[in-house]
């Protein structure tokens, strides 16, 4: 039955939308465009975002198994950093206003890169210095970086989603110009990873430029047939107590039989993050990593160690693995919320694994049985 309420409704559509013919009544053509009105509604697709480039995917197929990375860049003055259309960093205001990050280190971010993958990057210098970026994998080893070679410039005008790789890809392109001397804190990276890289810019005469790269990531020594031996056979390059840190970037807990990367991923992280990142870490070729436990975080905290973390605060864990702030997180979860152990003051707490602040990281861990 028609309630009264549907037919005031009606009555409301017909009279302020124009379905009601002339002398007052609704014709057949009428009732059958108020009838399938609703259908095309629900098969009109809404706008994406507000430009006028709702048909191009930001994303770019990956053709290999992804690599858990750190990325570094740095630019003077400042450069917002996309991969696949993504930024690695919150950019705000946009680079083409921001302060001058120029005297700063270099920005560090974590994902995951394959090959087929895409930078693009929009820049605004000052004097004449160029942009770098150098990805590291979990031993160390630079997979890709700033070169003549991979980057190029492109100039997408003045659209609002420059960042796009469809756009790069689409836009009138030149080579890279190379920066013979870079600034200060472009050397300190560089000089951190075998001055591998290049500092690079478009024009010499050009304030702002857009670069973009597909990747094409370097080749690691293949690994002797076999199957990897669960203790490593690296080098060993230095002992504290029960731990021993070999030349591979991994470091043996003896009493627990735990393998540690000597290394957090260096950047803050989220939960889900952290998570892939563990999962996706190569370090010593072993495939078998993943995110510790609290119960084995705990394990590791010792007030009678001390070192000083990158971010300025005192950790109690043997120096050989090395954390750069205080919290890494463990893999246990109850509803919304993960697990994590404070290595400031050895304390077991639970946050929303959404949230990725300054001092959360990620530090795989597998078993050496």
């Amino acid at each position: 039955m028609i309630t009264a309420t549907v037919v005031l409704s009606l009555f409301f559509l017909f009279t302020v939308t124009g379905f009601c013919a002339e002398d007052g009544k609704v014709t057949m053509e009428q009732w059958l465009k108020i009838i399938n009105s609703g259908d095309a509604k629900k098969s009109t697709s809404p706008k994406a975002t507000e430009t006028n480039n709702n048909d191009i995917d930001s994303t770019t197929p990956s053709t290999t198994e992804g690599i858990a990375v750190t990325v570094y860049w740095h630019m003077a003055d400042d450069a917002d950093v996309y991969l696949n259309g993504k930024p690695l960093r919150h950019y705000e205001p946009s680079f083409k206003t921001r302060g001058d990050e120029a005297p700063q280190p270099a920005f560090s971010a974590s994902a995951v890169l394959n090959n087929g993958d895409v930078f693009t990057v929009g820049s605004r210098r000052g004097g004449s210095f160029g942009f770098m970026l150098i990805a590291v994998d979990s031993s160390g080893r630079v997979v890709f970086k700033t070169d003549q070679q991979s980057w190029k410039v492109y100039e997408p005008g003045d659209r609002a989603d420059w960042y796009n790789p469809q756009v790069a890809m689409s836009s009138p392109t030149q080579p890279v110009t190379v920066q013979p001397d870079p600034w200060y804190p472009q050397k300190e990276l560089n000089k951190k990873f075998g001055d591998i890289a290049l500092s690079i810019w478009g024009a010499p005469s050009e304030r702002f430029s857009h670069l973009t790269a597909t990747v094409s990531l370097l080749e690691k020594k293949k690994a002797p047939e076999g199957k990897r031996p669960s203790v490593s056979t690296a080098n060993e390059i230095k002992r504290d107590g029960r731990f021993i840190a070999y030349g591979d970037g991994t470091v043996l807990d003896t009493k627990t039989n735990l393998m540690w990367a000597a290394r957090d991923n260096g950047s803050s992280i989220n939960w889900q993050s952290a998570k892939s990142y563990c999962e996706n870490y190569h370090g010593g070729g072993y495939t078998d990593w993943r995110m510790p436990t609290q119960d084995e975080l705990a394990g590791l905290y010792d007030t009678t160690k001390t070192y000083k973390a990158d971010c300025n605060w005192d950790l109690h864990l043997t120096e050989l693995i090395h954390l750069t702030c205080t919290y890494p997180l463990a893999s246990e979860t109850r509803g919304s919320e993960a697990a994590g152990l404070h290595f400031d003051n050895g304390l077991r707490s639970w946050y929303p694994q959404s949230s990725g602040d300054w001092y959360y990281r990620a530090l795989p861990v597998r078993s050496a049985k």
